[in-house]
């Protein structure tokens, strides 16, 4: 082989899901709270980035639907604003991390806790999709015992 011929690289060894980037996700949101937490995802995200988040699901009203699916960082960013100025405080932790081919899941719970004091906590599983080494995609799903 010549030293000036390429070399070719599997694009799906470059892009594998980042676990490292997405637990320090969660040591954030743990250290300094949702919004820095969120700053530090929306870092490792494409700018078509989708997340259904639990919060939408828990704190909306019967048959509003405007925050099952958010649809950009921008779209993202002022629901959490929105959610933690009206009182209602997502504290979600992650136990466990798996990575599959394209993406990384969290498993663990979280604790809503509603803007008169009182709460919802669940198992769930959240998880971020990547595609070219960055997350398009956040969706969680509910866990059932373990």
């Amino acid at each position: 082989m010549d030293a000036h011929d390429d070399l070719t690289v599997a694009s799906s060894a470059a892009a594998k899901p980042d676990l490292a980037a997405i637990q320090r996700v969660y040591e954030r949101i743990e250290a300094d709270g949702v919004i820095p937490g969120i700053e530090e995802l929306l870092a490792l995200c494409h700018d078509d980035v989708e997340m259904r988040p639990y919060a939408g699901a828990a704190a909306r009203s019967p048959g509003d639907t405007s925050h099952e699916l958010l649809r950009g960082p921008e779209e993202i960013r002022e629901f959490f604003r929105t959610t933690l100025e009206s009182g209602f405080k997502p504290r979600p932790r992650a136990k466990s991390f798996d990575v599959t081919e394209d993406s990384v899941v969290a498993r663990g719970s979280i604790r809503l806790i509603r803007p008169d004091g009182s709460f919802a906590e669940t198992k769930i599983s959240w998880t971020y999709h990547f595609r070219d080494g960055l997350v398009d995609q956040v969706h969680w799903a509910p866990r059932a015992g373990d």
